[in-house]
């Protein structure tokens, strides 16, 4: 029997960057919490459509920014249970300047090693 029943949480982008109903730290701690990343493995899934002006299949011109993007991988991937990434929907085609899409994945993958 699995040891957590299946379930689902999730924090929004309004709620974090609009309303501010929570801050972006603590959406962090929560999805920790939700996630047992200090005892349970886990993957990260970073989606580029949810960075705003970065080329991808939905590009959004209203989203996280690059470098929030940057500190919620670092966070994730900091922790010894993190077992993969995937960094999806990169779209150059989509992008205003092409060139920095993979300048943008090349900080990503970066932030994953130093970490």
């Amino acid at each position: 029997m699995d040891a957590h029943p299946k379930r689902v949480q999730y924090s929004i982008f309004e709620d974090i960057a609009i309303s501010e109903k929570t801050s972006f730290s603590k959406a962090l701690q929560h999805a920790d919490k939700f996630l047992h990343t200090e005892t349970d493995y886990f993957g990260v899934e970073l989606d580029l459509d949810a960075i705003e002006n970065i080329g991808s299949s939905a590009m959004t011109p209203s989203g996280f920014t690059l470098t929030e993007a940057r500190k919620f991988l670092t966070h994730f991937t900091n922790k010894k249970t993190c077992k993969y990434i995937h960094i999806c929907e990169g779209a150059p085609r989509f992008s205003t300047n092409p060139g920095q899409l993979g300048k943008t994945i090349a900080y990503l993958i970066s932030d994953c090693i130093a970490s």
